[in-house]
């Protein structure tokens, strides 16, 4: 299933028409029958706006908050359980904030252990998936037996393409919920945030860093999977940096897997930068709406203690960081790129503030606080 190269100016990105093949017409709050088409080039009939919805990863919880507010929690009624097991803060911090809410919203499984008679007893209005499981054998008959029980599925992606389509994407997501003018306004904030950095990159002649970027899930003990040119390592490139693991990927299986460290070594990077989330090591990278700075430095500082790394110059001159996991796949992986590019570019981007802006992100769109640690330094300095 090829995916589509959409060219169009950022100005374009209110312009919802492109996401639907009818318009839809409400009168007296009735749905509508509306063909849209889905980030899997699939054209889909869905009963619009939803009322009943379950999201194949859990995850999306983040970018259908932003664009339904704490309204949508409602909607939700069934979800996978990879928010459980990949990011528990968000779980726990909406857990926390909503609990009649999220107590409600019923665990279908993930990937393999997706339940599609599950999600039929729920009687979803339409079943949102993300789009790289769009060529899952396992997955694509689970989705022919929704369709034989009349429930629409749609593909939405934040990884593939991940600074064209999360716009698409979070249209389409407004499209779904009737939130049109909503969804607009999350994907301008967005471009303004990407503009940010670009418009500077666009500027800097000097030769580019090179950044070796790390999941952090397994602790400093393993070497944890680095990327090519997807996740993490698409976050570098638009970052302004060079990416080392791009420059070997016959030392990487399917694009993600452990860098050789003596090529690491070998290579020297300038930057290094390792992933955190809520993940089940106790000494892996930890950030989210619950983890603290003190401790948070000490498991990134953990990392540089690894044979070899003390020759390192991105180790000797202290520029090792964490970031967000999630910031490589998700409608505010903009965070991601401002905290890469000011690591890789300080003097360029010293009035640029990630953190802050994250934070107005919240304030705007998300209906839980600002909280915990999201991006941090080997130095409180470099929060």
């Amino acid at each position: 299933m090829e995916k589509r190269k959409l060219k169009r100016s950022a100005i374009a990105v209110g312009m919802m028409s492109i996401l639907m093949l009818s318009i839809t017409v409400f009168c007296g709050g009735a749905t509508t029958e509306t063909a849209i088409t889905d980030l899997a080039d699939r054209t889909v009939r869905v009963q619009l706006p939803v009322e009943r919805i379950v999201l194949g990863s859990g995850r999306y919880l983040h970018e259908f908050a932003a664009v339904g507010g704490e309204a949508v929690l409602d909607k939700i009624v069934g979800w996978g359980s990879d928010l459980d097991l990949y990011d528990k803060d968000t779980l726990d911090m909406y857990r926390e904030t909503f609990p009649n809410q999220i107590a409600a919203i019923t665990d279908i499984g993930y990937s393999s252990t997706f339940d599609a008679e599950a999600v039929i007893a729920l009687e979803p209005d339409v079943v949102v998936f993300p789009y790289w499981s769009a060529t899952d054998e396992g997955l694509l008959a689970d989705i022919d037996k929704l369709e034989r029980a009349g429930i629409p599925s749609v593909f939405l992606d934040y990884w593939s393409d991940p600074y064209l389509n999360p716009i698409e994407s979070t249209l389409l997501i407004g499209t779904l919920l009737g939130e049109e003018e909503r969804a607009q306004e999350v994907v301008v904030y967005y471009q303004q945030q990407m503009d940010a950095v670009t418009t500077v990159l666009a500027t800097i002649e000097t030769e580019k860093p090179k950044v070796y970027v790390e999941v952090g899930s397994t602790g400093p003990s393993e070497y944890g999977s680095t990327y090519g040119d997807s996740g993490l390592g698409a976050v570098v490139v638009k970052a302004g940096g060079i990416n080392i693991a791009e420059d070997d990927l016959s030392r990487l299986a399917a694009n993600t897997k452990m860098i050789d460290p003596e090529y690491l070594i070998a290579t020297d990077p300038d930057v290094i930068i390792i992933s955190g989330s809520k993940w089940t090591a106790a000494d892996s990278m930890r950030l989210g709406y619950y983890a603290e700075g003190e401790s948070s430095r000490a498991l990134l500082e953990a990392f540089t203690q690894r044979t070899g790394w003390n020759t390192l110059t991105a180790v000797q001159q202290g520029r090792v960081y964490s970031s967000f996991h999630g910031f490589s796949f998700r409608i505010f992986n903009f965070v991601g790129v401002q905290a890469f590019a000011k690591w890789i570019y300080p003097e360029q981007f010293t009035n640029l503030d990630p953190e802050a802006n994250f934070r107005e992100f919240h304030e705007r769109f998300l209906p839980v606080e600002y909280s915990g640690v999201w991006m941090i330094g080997l130095s409180s300095e470099d929060e």
